[in-house]
């Protein structure tokens, strides 16, 4: 009979000992519900944002792949272009900058004047004794023939490089005129390229000449009058080996940048 008992209190003894959940395990899970929710809801607002994003830069990008696509078209609404240039790769005499104005006869052919020219200074503690100097004027055709952007430019150079040994602080300071001509050797010569060259409906030109070479053919002027009168033979014979070299060799142009517009 005891055991009979025993066998019937038990399971109410162990009903009687499990707990009900406590109210902070309730505010856990219903925290934990709300992070779940918060995460969820963040995420489904990034992916909106992103596929906006993405929809937007595949827009910005077809527009812009329209518009470069459309510059040959765009060249052949205006006949005029003028733009300034900056050449850092550039022999003999590097960082040349300068003014191109052309003449667009049509989408296929425009021609040409460009002017480049650049300097710096032989200096001497902190004080330059000298210069170096090249000036360049090129008469230039561009053809497209049927592409958009690549083009090939051909055609004449003049040269001038021109070497001085003075100073106006110098002279200043020993109240005399010390200015030599070192040399001075001006050129005709031919030239080629190749490049792109972009634009806007609006007008907007940008351009890379990515090589041009611009060879001496004819020496119009030399002129060395403090070389010839150096009294010492082997280092006449070393400068005339400058000069030959100058004369002859020619400049080539890398990564030369072009901004401006056409009308």
């Amino acid at each position: 009979m005891k055991l009979l008992i025993l066998a019937l209190l038990l399971p109410l003894s162990l009903a009687a000992q499990e707990k009900p959940p406590s109210e902070k395990q309730e505010k856990d899970k219903t925290t934990w519900d709300k992070v779940k929710e918060s995460s969820s809801d963040a995420l489904d607002k990034t992916k909106d944002v992103l596929e906006k994003g993405y929809d937007k830069s595949k827009d910005v990008l077809k527009s812009t792949g329209e518009v470069l696509a459309s510059a040959k078209d765009f060249r052949a609404e205006r006949h005029w272009i003028i733009t300034g240039n900056y050449s850092y790769l550039d022999m003999m005499v590097p960082g040349k900058y300068g003014l191109t104005v052309g003449y667009v006869k049509d989408p296929a052919n425009t021609y040409e004047l460009d002017y480049m020219r650049g300097s710096f200074g032989l200096g001497w503690l902190g004080v330059d004794i000298g210069t170096i100097k090249e000036q360049r004027l090129s008469l230039l055709w561009r053809s497209y023939n049927k592409r958009n952007t690549f083009n090939y430019q051909m055609g004449l150079n003049y040269n001038i490089f021109d070497v001085h040994l003075g100073s106006k602080l110098i002279n200043k300071l020993v109240g005399a005129n010390y200015d030599y001509s070192v040399m001075n050797i001006e050129t005709l010569g031919i030239s080629w390229g190749l490049g792109h060259r972009w634009q806007t409906k609006g007008g907007f030109v940008w351009a890379f000449d990515w090589l041009q070479v611009h060879m001496p053919i004819v020496v119009l002027r030399q002129d060395t009058p403090f070389i010839d009168a150096t009294p010492d033979n082997n280092d006449r014979d070393n400068a005339k080996t400058t000069v030959n070299i100058i004369k002859r060799f020619p400049r080539v142009v890398a990564l030369k940048l072009q901004l401006g517009f056409t009308f």
